[in-house]
């Protein structure tokens, strides 16, 4: 029998194939974080809540931007006598991929009910790129000088704002988790007066977590 003729070669490429595995993880941890690393969270502190809570009660900033589809949106679309809802994300941040599918769902159970729009520091191009790839149905607001971000008080991502019909801000929050996206279930379901929904909420942190900083 040749079987240590066979064996040895064996041998050798499993060897091998243990090396070229430790180099990868080896590399990817010296990389940093790839597109399939598990976004690290960012929490919230006490100067970034009383920024969200001195918009309250206070006019809804003027603007005039575009949306992922270049058709423009500002002040008037949230002055039409429903609710609206401005989700907070910035390009290329893990905290906003791994957020949105929680403002889908809100968005989804309130349908008609409320107006929804993200607020992207980006240009249409990577606004639409950025819907598409996170199954968003609602208008993304393109703002690369973030100047929507500087006037809602907002320095991270995944934060949200709340602005009644008239245009008036009801509440802002300096990022998300459970208890926010209840918060805001019973003002939206109260503003709309159709009540508070039922939607999935068992992957929002239980920690209040913003997203990847602004500024």
């Amino acid at each position: 029998m040749r079987l240590p003729y066979f064996a040895i070669p064996c041998s050798l490429v499993i060897a091998a194939g243990g090396f070229w595995l430790m180099h990868v993880s080896s590399s990817a941890k010296t990389a940093g974080a790839s597109q399939y690393s598990i976004p690290s969270r960012h929490p919230v502190t006490k100067e970034m809540e009383a920024a969200a809570a001195s918009l309250r009660r206070t006019p809804v900033p003027s603007f005039m931007l575009v949306d992922q589809d270049s058709n423009q949106v500002g002040t008037p679309n949230l002055k039409t006598g429903k609710p609206s809802v401005l989700f907070f994300i910035k390009e290329g941040c893990p905290c906003s991929i791994e957020a949105q599918p929680l403002f889908n769902n809100v968005a989804k159970a309130f349908g008609g009910d409320a107006h929804f729009f993200g607020v992207i520091d980006a240009e249409p191009k990577v606004a639409s790129l950025y819907a598409q790839a996170n199954v968003v149905t609602f208008p993304i607001i393109c703002d690369p000088k973030k100047g929507l971000p500087t006037s809602f008080k907002m320095t991270a991502s995944a934060s949200i704002a709340l602005v009644d019909g008239s245009g008036s801000i009801v509440k802002a929050w300096p990022g998300y988790n459970r208890d926010v996206l209840r918060q805001l279930n019973f003002l939206l379901g109260t503003l709309s007066k159709a009540g508070p929904k039922e939607f999935d909420d068992s992957d929002a942190p239980t920690e209040l977590t913003a997203g990847c900083a602004f500024f």
